[in-house]
């Protein structure tokens, strides 16, 4: 059976002499290896909503939590036994896990925010006040 060789395995080298000005090389095998989802975030009047891609997640593979003002999203999809793979030609449908990671504006309270997952689409709404304008202060 033919090994696999990945055709970026050799970009690694390229970014190896900037790790000192932008942190760690980008390692793509371990990157397409791991997977994010695809964010949309937008702001209304009353609300921030962010938009997820998580095709063939459920609600219950779908853990949303806030803790000191940090909005967390993660999820975890198995893969299936080794025994169910015999006959596999190829396979890029992915399983594995993914965490996503925002951080919340001041005054957001957690028991307002709501998050469904609807047809592949994770939507999670927060609520916000919009700053109030200047206050006069009275002299006395």
């Amino acid at each position: 059976m033919a090994t696999f060789v990945s055709p970026f395995r050799g970009l690694d080298d390229v970014y190896r002499p900037f790790e000192g000005l932008f942190g760690p090389s980008v390692n793509l095998t371990d990157r397409a290896a791991r997977w994010l989802p695809a964010t949309d975030i937008t702001k209304t009047e009353t609300e921030y909503r962010i938009d997820m891609d998580v095709p063939g997640y459920t609600r219950d593979q779908i853990i949303v939590e806030v803790h000191e003002g940090v909005l967390s999203v993660d999820g975890e999809m198995s893969s299936e036994s080794e025994s169910d793979q015999a006959g596999w030609v190829q396979r890029e449908r992915r399983t594995g896990q993914f965490s996503r990671r925002f951080n919340l504006p001041d005054g957001t309270l957690p028991e307002e925010i709501s998050a469904e997952v609807n047809h592949g689409v994770l939507t999670i709404s927060i609520p916000h006040t919009s700053p109030a304008g200047p206050t006069t202060v009275q002299v006395r």
